[in-house]
């Protein structure tokens, strides 16, 4: 059974936001009679450009904020420092291990490894319990059996006195803690702050 089609509505010129299909003459007529709704039709795409960019730009301060505030605090905020004469500039996460068991006594240049450590640091603790990979009682015990051939200080400023002194001293301080007085060593080509500098 034949149907007659239905109408087609005509398209309304009243909206601001995207002009009806229409020809390309209409379209010229359409910017010419109706000036105000022309400009607001091209605005609108550089609106919703603004909106978009707004959106990535929230979405990255949010990654980079939980970047900063999930990532294990000590291990990415710490440093590897030497005395500033130290031609060392860089070490493999299994020499660095070496140095702190003992295993290796001496830097390249024959300066005997002086290995300066806090007497009470839970983050610097639980770092070369993962670097060394050991528990907790057994990390106490390596301590205890080495107490006589490390150097234990209170604070960062202690280190920082001990390395500046010692031509082989080597320490761990934390990030905001660094000065001109020592060297920043590479840990398997990395630097503090960089992700895989220290196990974490």
């Amino acid at each position: 059974m034949w149907r007659q089609p239905s109408a087609v509505p005509r398209a309304k010129l009243d909206f601001p936001g995207r002009l009806p299909p229409v020809t390309s003459v209409w379209r010229v007529y359409f910017f010419l009679t109706h000036p105000t709704q022309s400009f607001a039709t091209l605005a609108y795409p550089l609106k919703s450009l603004e909106v978009w960019v707004m959106k990535i730009r929230s979405t990255i301060y949010t990654l980079a904020f939980l970047g900063v505030f999930l990532t294990p605090c000590f291990a990415h905020h710490t440093a590897v420092v030497v005395n500033k004469d130290n031609p060392v500039e860089n070490v493999t996460s299994a020499h660095l291990v070496k140095i702190i068991r003992g295993e290796i006594k001496k830097w390249p240049d024959g300066k005997n490894i002086v290995l300066v450590l806090h007497k009470d640091s839970a983050g610097e603790t639980e770092t070369l319990q993962r670097l060394n990979k050991m528990s907790a009682a057994e990390w106490k015990s390596f301590v205890s059996a080495h107490k006589d051939s490390i150097l234990f200080v209170d604070s960062d400023a202690d280190v920082l006195k001990e390395v500046q002194s010692e031509p082989g001293a080597i320490g761990l301080i934390e990030v905001h803690s660094i000065d001109n007085s020592v060297n920043v060593v590479h840990v398997d080509g990395k630097l503090p702050m960089e992700f895989g500098y220290l196990p974490h």
